[in-house]
């Protein structure tokens, strides 16, 4: 544990900002949080004193003693302010990006364009609902009759931009920029490139919290690649965390913000024993395995949250994912461009017809599969269910991560 809190130095003040977000909405502490610094002050005078007495050169963050001391006394400061900044969120109800007016205009704006696109694509209302929802984030007019076919097949987090979305995106701009410069264009350029694409299409589509949690992952993990240094998955996830929750604590309690961040971390837990597992040679069949992996690893770990939520649990989501996720994965940028795409240039008419079978494709399957008998059951899990459940994953992960085998409880 220690080990892999010094290799993923975002873990430590977020296991702190956390906890004093919590205690703060729950238990107010805000007029008495400075009654916190007492005892590390206290213990760093005592220090400072006995090392000084002892004639010690190393008084400060080189001497063993004093490293603690210091570390406990910065951790009670980050603890202090995590708690100030959680107050002063709820004092201004400060609730997400739109509250900057020059930003908010400029976004709002483009959006407008976009959604007058999709008005004028040959599709029925419903469809169109959905094509705003899936390309745009736009989801005022979502009709709730197409919303609970989603939900009932388990592709609700399709109709959410979020990390598969960010990703679709990102990669079909990564393809495109190095493909028209022919491996030519430097390295740094191409990243900066990609990064102002990757943030217009998270301004378009409002500043959702999956698309703002996949935004700054992907942000973190190129500008590592623009610096060159090593990435590690779980740090970077627990970057993006951070730097949210210090923007807007009251992220935390959020539904979209817990539901995105347990799928991306049991997808990183579960994916490197689904490799070890299922090693397939041809990229095809190792791609559509891994696309299995990624659906079943974000069921398992957003099941019971989606149970105590929403009170349902999808059967035919395990089934449903694949090829649902597949069709979005060509939809996206098919749509995007065709929204994009000057009517006047030649070809609009064979995207805008290609958006308009994908689209017809998508929703008809998906009511096929929420139609299905054993499409879902209805349970909702009580807050110890809960608690238990993830407890027993999580010390599942830990086994796995324990030990190589099959057979967890076989030594290496």
């Amino acid at each position: 544990m220690l080990k892999s809190l010094r290799k993923r130095p975002m873990l430590r003040p977020l296991f702190i900002w956390i906890p004093a977000i919590v205690l703060e909405i729950w238990f107010q502490i805000s007029d008495y949080i400075f009654y916190f610094l007492f005892i590390p002050l206290l213990w760093l005078v005592i220090s400072f004193c006995y090392s000084y007495r002892s004639k010690k050169q190393q008084l400060l963050y080189m001497h063993w003693g004093m490293r603690w001391t210091w570390g406990a006394l910065f951790l009670s400061l980050l603890f202090v302010f995590a708690v100030q900044r959680t107050a002063f969120a709820v004092q201004t109800e400060l609730r997400d990006f739109s509250k900057f007016d020059a930003v908010s205009v400029f976004f709002i704006r483009q959006q407008n364009q976009l959604l007058q696109k999709i008005d004028c694509l040959p599709l029925a209302d419903e469809e169109k609902s959905v094509a705003s929802t899936l390309l745009i984030g736009y989801k005022q007019g979502l009709n709730p009759q197409m919303r609970k076919q989603f939900s009932t097949a388990g592709v609700a987090h399709l109709l959410a931009v979020s990390g598969f979305h960010v990703a679709v995106v990102c990669g079909c701009i990564g393809g495109l920029l190095g493909a028209v410069t022919f491996g030519r264009i430097r390295k740094s350029l191409k990243i900066i490139l990609t990064l102002s694409f990757l943030w217009l299409f998270v301004g378009v589509t409002g500043f959702s919290t999956s698309a703002l949690r996949a935004g700054w992952m992907l942000t973190f993990y190129l500008v590592a690649q623009l610096t060159d240094r090593k990435t590690d998955s779980y740090n970077i996830l627990a970057a993006s965390a951070l730097f949210l929750l210090f923007y807007q604590p009251l992220y935390l309690f959020e539904i979209g913000f817990q539901l995105s961040y347990l799928a991306v971390f049991f997808i990183l837990c579960f994916q490197p024993l689904w490799n070890r597992l299922f090693k397939v040679r041809n990229p095809i069949l190792s791609f559509l395995t891994g696309c299995v992996c990624v659906s079943v690893a974000a069921q398992i770990g957003t099941a019971a949250l989606v149970s105590y939520y929403f009170g349902y649990f999808s059967v035919v989501s395990l089934f449903a994912n694949l090829p649902l996720t597949l069709l979005s994965m060509l939809l996206i940028p098919v749509g995007l461009f065709t929204l994009l795409w000057p009517a006047e240039w030649i070809g609009f008419e064979f995207l805008q017809d290609l958006t308009c079978f994908l689209m017809h494709t998508l929703c008809d399957l998906t009511l096929r599969f929420s139609q299905l008998s054993i499409a879902s059951f209805h349970y909702r899990m009580a807050p110890t269910g809960v608690v238990l459940f993830y407890g027993c994953l999580f010390l599942l992960v830990y086994r796995i991560r324990q030990y190589r085998r099959l057979g967890f409880f076989i030594n290496r």
